[in-house]
């Protein structure tokens, strides 16, 4: 690894250990979360940080989720769909019948790990915090980083 993309995945790095130092528990609201779309841009794992790249979006609406007042949520994975219902009290989140939509995989390695971890450790989302423009779903060991879309 060069030391420009050293230099870049550690400015990135401390961004985001700042922005999760300022999170906020205390103003969480519905509409915080539903008014918006929400981009994903680091996935946090009990032994490894995933910083999305650009060439992780497959698409446009790739790795955007989406949640409704009647608390149904969408999630566009990396070339799938997929929905579930969720659960809000407080600042605690549960997702229920979380099921991808279609089969069609992705012949990128990176993206094949994201699509994976959201398939399979989203149901296990206990609470989330938002600031300004982020959205952080957090379980025992994941934290999953999502943007506000503009």
């Amino acid at each position: 690894m060069n030391s420009q993309k050293i230099l870049k995945l550690i400015s990135i790095t401390i961004y985001l250990l700042i922005i999760i130092g300022c999170s906020n528990s205390d103003s969480q609201v519905v509409d915080d979360i539903t008014k918006f779309q929400w981009k994903l841009v680091s996935i946090e794992l009990e032994d490894e940080t995933i910083i999305l790249s650009e060439r992780s979006y497959a698409k446009d609406l790739s790795y955007i989720l989406s949640f409704t007042e009647n608390s149904t949520f969408s999630l566009d994975t990396s070339v799938n769909a997929a929905m579930g219902k969720y659960s809000i009290n407080s600042n605690l989140l549960s997702f229920i019948d979380y099921k991808e939509l279609s089969e069609a995989g992705t012949n990128d390695p990176e993206q094949l790990k994201i699509d994976e971890l959201l398939l399979q450790r989203l149901m296990n989302i206990t609470e989330f915090k938002t600031n300004e423009n982020f959205l952080f779903l957090i379980s025992l060991n994941d934290k999953f980083i999502f943007k506000k879309v503009n």
